[in-house]
């Protein structure tokens, strides 16, 4: 497989997977998604994941395809903190950082 074939099946796992256990246990009455995705990184991380299967977590997250990942993520965090409307988070960080400047 190509890496971007296993960066794709990477994050049909990380996004898909939290979201079906959320949905097919019907855990939305007592923990949100969030909790939800929060466990499941904990549990698709490196220790639990590649404790217990070590030849799928070597296959999937290849250093290639965590780079990718990486530089997806850094992507999205720097659009974010260029759309202040849709982060108020970023827009008080922005004039934090505005009027120390």
């Amino acid at each position: 497989m190509a890496v971007s074939e296993i960066h794709l099946l990477a994050l049909l796992i990380i996004f898909v997977e939290p979201w079906l256990v959320w949905r097919l246990l019907r855990t939305d009455y007592w923990a949100p998604l969030v909790v939800v995705q929060i466990i499941a990184g904990i549990l698709l991380g490196p220790g639990v994941l590649r404790a217990a299967f070590p030849d799928y977590y070597a296959f999937v997250f290849q250093p290639e395809v965590i780079g990718a990942a990486l530089l997806l993520l850094i992507t999205i965090m720097s659009t974010m903190l260029k759309t202040p409307m849709a982060t108020p988070l970023a827009y008080k960080l922005q004039q934090w950082m505005n009027a120390k400047a």
